[in-house]
């Protein structure tokens, strides 16, 4: 004879449910924070200037934007290699680095 351990399990389970022996809790969602402090860092408040920063910035300048297609359209638009790489390595890596 085979006796399926699951079965008599549920079994049980149900016979003390009837019974009232079995109560259900829900697990607490509230946290006890007394005592609890907590510090940003400096790197977390420059992050945070850095984003407010960013947050007022214009994805897309469009006044610089226009100033370049007049300058295309136009034919007066030249490229200045130094400049752009200059200014290439300047975003990268800060305002230190001169090519």
């Amino acid at each position: 004879m085979r006796i399926d351990i699951n079965t008599v399990a549920a079994a049980s389970i149900a016979n003390e449910e009837r019974a009232g022996k079995v109560t259900h809790k829900r697990p607490s969602t509230e946290l006890d924070t007394t005592g609890v402090t907590a510090s940003l860092s400096a790197d977390s408040a420059r992050l945070s200037a850095l984003h407010s920063q960013l947050a007022s910035v214009p994805e897309i300048r469009q006044e610089r934007v226009e100033a370049l297609r007049a300058s295309l359209l136009n034919g007066t638009y030249r490229a200045d290699a130094g400049a752009t790489a200059s200014a290439m390595m300047s975003e990268h890596f800060g305002d230190g680095v001169k090519v």
